[in-house]
């Protein structure tokens, strides 16, 4: 990561802070609620089933992983 700030400079720093907490799963969370319950309420119940599992499958895969894999941070 020191190698991409040197060569892209520091501009750069708070476009990849804000992509860092957008990535969040509390930050996913509401709008991923909000847009089930929107397509729940338009008569879309398949969509709105799809939503929430399209995103909720992939956190877990996420989380099953890193338990599995569990590495060492490295020292900076």
């Amino acid at each position: 990561m020191f190698v991409i700030h040197e060569q892209i400079g520091q501009w750069f720093f708070p476009i990849a802070l804000l992509l860092h907490y957008l990535g969040k799963t509390a930050v996913a969370v509401p709008p991923v609620c909000l847009a089930a319950v929107c397509l729940w309420r338009f008569g879309k119940l398949q969509a709105a089933v799809f939503v929430p599992l399209a995103a909720l499958l992939p956190t877990l895969n996420m989380l099953w992983i890193k338990a599995w894999i569990q590495r060492p941070r490295p020292l900076l």
